[in-house]
């Protein structure tokens, strides 16, 4: 049985709305979930929906698991707060207790306030970078659908400071994670990986920058090592049609570079998949979405395949591990 660990996100966004929407009508089969969290958000859904009172039905029968993590006060919606910011942040905390010490294969995570969990006095530039540094790791953010999927060399950065993240090593082990990522995760045998280039005309051969250069040793490198790169692309059509049947993933310098085609291709079923933790982690591709918190008009796709892939990612993870 594969245990699941979902984080209620930012209460005052649409994650307990989206959660529980997919809680009410599907659990992988195989799994146990186990909500990191405080109940009292899903209470007050439950009041004014049906799909809430399923769900807490189902927790009810002990379907799912509940692990508290937050106080149960009364949780302001549809406003960044800190009060709702140190909830998101110590149900996180409570989650990676829980894989620390054994009691989780995989972790998807319900979207958060990076704003709200700063003003409860907490320093969090994001779940991914939170993750690396709490379990000593290098990873890579890869995000994904059914015609996409893009990993970032730098995430949340200001874009002033994306040319210092343009590091050979750096580049490298991107490559390297996603490459093994799609022959692990995906059952990709032979993965060919598309390598944008920073500047404009992936630098016209120095002419509008110098990163370029960079970018090249790290794709002999990898060349060197055996994995199939290409690059650096032309970032304004790397992701036409006829390019992206080329690639197997795309490896962006930034973050809108690579997540503005994937939102824009697929935004409802989008998934973030954090490579190189020793656990399974996913999260929906999209933020708390505070605007329509709390009127029951959240679309859960996104959620819902983030869940399925922890399911499906997590047991390829142990079947690798019994080889």
């Amino acid at each position: 049985m594969i245990k699941i660990l979902i984080t209620m996100g930012d209460p005052a966004g649409i994650g307990p709305e989206i959660i529980a929407k997919t809680l009410s009508r599907y659990i992988p089969s195989g799994t146990r979930i186990f909500l990191v969290g405080a109940i009292g958000p899903f209470v007050k859904l439950a009041d004014r929906f049906c799909w809430a009172k399923k769900f807490l039905e189902r927790l009810d029968r002990g379907e799912i698991d509940f692990v508290s993590a937050a106080e149960e006060v009364e949780y302001p919606v549809g406003i960044v707060n800190d009060v709702c910011g140190k909830a998101a942040f110590m149900s996180l905390l409570k989650a990676m207790e829980l894989i620390k010490n054994g009691h989780g294969e995989a972790l998807v995570t319900a979207p958060v306030s990076k704003k709200a969990i700063t003003l409860c006095g907490e320093k969090f530039s994001g779940h991914t970078e939170m993750l690396a540094q709490s379990f000593d790791s290098r990873v890579t953010m890869l995000l994904f659908d059914q015609r996409i999927r893009v990993g970032l060399v730098s995430t949340h950065v200001p874009l002033t400071e994306v040319a210092s993240y343009i590091d050979e090593e750096r580049i490298l082990g991107h490559i390297i994670r996603i490459n093994h990522g799609l022959v692990s995760f995906f059952g990709v045998k032979e993965p060919i990986i598309g390598v944008l280039g920073l500047n404009p005309h992936a630098g016209e051969a120095g002419e509008f920058g110098k990163e370029e250069e960079t970018i090249k040793k790290a794709l002999d490198a990898a060349s060197n090592i055996g994995i199939r790169v290409v690059g650096p692309l032309v970032p304004d059509t790397a992701f036409l049609a006829v390019q992206r049947r080329r690639f197997d993933a795309y490896l962006a310098m930034h973050h809108d570079q690579g997540l503005i085609p994937l939102k824009t291709l697929g935004f409802y079923q989008g998934v973030n998949l954090t490579l190189g933790l020793p656990f399974v982690r996913t999260s929906p591709d999209h933020g708390t979405a505070m605007d329509i918190a709390g009127k029951g008009i959240a679309n859960p796709l996104s959620f819902i395949n983030a869940l399925r892939y922890a399911a499906f990612f997590a047991k390829k993870l142990i079947e690798k591990e019994e080889l």
